[in-house]
C-alpha cells in the first residue's frame, strides 16, 4: 500500500500544470526531450526528498501525539479537496497553447530552475506534509520502516512516470495536442482525489480491512 499511495501521491503533485510542468514542457518544446526532461527528472528526486522528510514529520508528530491522527486525516483531506478541486478548475478552462507558450526570463539550466521552485515554494512541503500525515495515519507507512523509503521512492516514480508520457508520448507531435486531451486527464485524476477524500474522511468512523496496514 506504501507504493501505490506513492506512487498516487507523485502522479497528482505532478499531473497539474504548473510552474514546473510549464518549464518541462516550454524546455521540451524549444530544446527537445532530453533537456525537458532533465528538469522533469529534477522534480522528481525532490519530491521524493521532500516526502521522504516529510514521512519523518508526520511520524513524529503520531508517534508523540496519537491523539491528533484523527486531525492528520481531515488535513489530509482537506489537501486533496482542495487539489481535486483546482484540478476541476483547470479539467474546464486549460489550454495549452497559452500556458506552454509563456516567455522565460532566463535560460538557467532547467535542473536548476526546478530546484529554485521546489526551495522557494511554501506550498509543496504543506502538500507533501499533509499527504505523508495522510498516509502515516492509516499505518501504511512508518518512519525508519521500509515502507517510507518504498513511499518516497514511489512518489518520485509516479512523477517521473508522468513527465515520460507528458514530454515524450503526448507532446510526441506538439502540434497536433489538443486541450481535451490535458483536461480529461485532470477530470480523472480530479475525480480519483475527490474520491480519496471522501474514503479518508470516512475512515475516521469506519475501520476498513486490517490487510491494507503496512507495518
Amino acid at each position: 500500500m506504501a507504493i501505490l499511495a506513492g506512487l498516487f501521491l507523485g502522479l497528482a503533485a505532478a499531473v497539474p500544470i504548473g510552474p514546473i510542468g510549464i518549464l518541462a514542457v516550454t524546455q521540451r518544446l524549444r530544446y527537445g526531450f532530453r533537456r525537458g526532461y532533465s528538469g522533469a527528472l529534477a522534480s522528481a528526486a525532490m519530491e521524493t526528498i521532500y516526502s521522504l522528510i516529510a514521512v519523518q514529520a508526520a511520524a513524529f508528530v503520531i508517534e508523540f501525539i496519537l491523539k491528533y491522527a484523527h486531525a492528520m486525516k481531515l488535513a489530509g483531506t482537506a489537501v486533496l479537496v482542495f487539489v481535486g478541486l483546482g484540478i476541476f478548475r483547470q479539467a474546464r478552462t486549460f489550454d495549452p497553447a497559452a500556458a506552454f507558450s509563456a516567455p522565460e526570463k532566463r535560460e538557467l539550466h532547467p535542473v536548476w530552475k526546478t530546484i529554485l521552485l521546489y526551495v522557494s515554494s511554501p506550498t509543496l512541503p504543506a502538500f507533501w506534509l499533509a499527504g505523508a500525515g495522510l498516509v502515516v495515519a492509516h499505518g501504511w507507512v512508518e518512519r525508519g520502516r521500509p515502507s517510507a523509503v518504498l513511499f518516497a521512492l514511489a512518489c518520485g516514480v509516479g512523477s517521473a512516470l508522468w513527465y515520460f508520457v507528458l514530454l515524450r508520448l503526448i507532446l510526441r507531435k506538439p502540434e497536433k495536442v489538443e486541450a481535451r486531451v490535458f483536461r480529461t486527464i485532470f477530470l480523472v485524476l480530479g475525480i480519483i482525489l475527490i474520491v480519496l477524500a471522501v474514503l479518508n474522511l470516512l475512515s475516521i468512523w469506519v475501520r476498513f480491512p486490517s490487510g491494507l496496514k503496512i507495518v
